[in-house]
């Protein structure tokens, strides 16, 4: 019989954290994420079920779709996998090196990062929702749709930020050797747009579609919390420095695979103009 200590416990998991999995570890994470990618496409269909039968093709979800085009835009650009392919390598380093403090502070930096620039653009995303709406996506729609595509917009327009946190914390976990949680996320952002449709909408219209995003939003963020807060030594916190080890490792990773995003999103944005 061996004594084992919660400080032995800990940096056992953290010894862990950057390693190969085991035959058995890989089946059970590649059993367990594909058949999360099931059940998110069975819910991606049923999602566009209840949107055709609630809505079928009409003004308001064609003002849905349109408002939603920006957000999904700025997340991508953001916090989409440019980053997530940037920080895992980077972020496992230090792990596998046992710098669990180093492994934290780089995690605290991106995490800031990741939520000033994605509320500066969303931010600035509401103040040229209007003119963006009438010039670009909806030029020849009524101004009622006009206006109901930026009031739609400017409410999905907070998902950029918790997209952006929820999009770090699957790296960590991702790193750590967790799935179960990032691969429910997007399970559980169909279930908020699947419950906006169903319940929100009868008083709220479309508008509680678009409520039901960022609840969506949110699930995507929340189901991974709890595991979150199991990991060893965990020390996310506010830290604005861009020089902290690791930062610029990470930012140039990002480089070429933004670069890349970049073009598709503009061409996308040239293609509808």
């Amino acid at each position: 019989m061996t004594n084992s200590t919660p400080s032995t416990e800990i940096h056992e998991e953290n010894s862990k954290a950057g390693q190969a999995l085991s035959g058995r570890e890989i089946a059970l994470a590649t059993l367990i994420v594909m058949a999360s990618f099931v059940l998110s496409g069975v819910l991606g269909l049923v999602r566009q079920i209840v949107l055709a039968s609630t809505f079928g093709a009409g003004r308001d979800l064609d003002a849905f779709y349109a408002a939603l085009r920006l957000p999904e835009t700025l997340f991508v650009l953001v916090a989409g996998g440019a980053l997530g392919s940037a920080f895992i390598p980077v972020f496992s380093t230090f792990l596998n090196k046992d710098d669990i403090q180093g492994a934290w502070r780089l995690a605290s930096a991106a995490l800031t990062f990741v939520t000033i620039a994605a509320s500066l653009s969303a931010i600035v995303g509401f103040i040229f929702a209007t003119p963006l709406v009438e010039n670009l996506l909806l030029p020849d729609a009524s101004h009622a749709t006009q206006a109901l595509t930026v009031e739609l917009m400017r409410i999905m327009l907070v998902t950029v930020v918790i997209f952006g946190a929820s999009g770090l914390l699957m790296a960590i976990l991702n790193s750590h050797q967790h799935f179960v949680g990032p691969a429910l996320a997007p399970s559980m952002y169909n279930i908020g747009i699947i419950f906006g449709a169903i319940f929100l909408t009868p008083s709220m219209d479309i508008r509680g579609l678009a409520w039901g995003v960022v609840i969506g939003a949110g699930l995507h963020l929340v189901v991974q919390i709890p595991v979150m807060l199991r990991l060893p030594n965990l020390h996310l916190r506010i830290l604005p420095n861009l020089q902290a080890p690791g930062v610029v490792e990470v930012l140039k990773l990002m480089g070429p695979r933004l670069i890349g995003l970049m073009v598709v999103q503009v061409n996308f944005w040239v293609n509808i103009a």
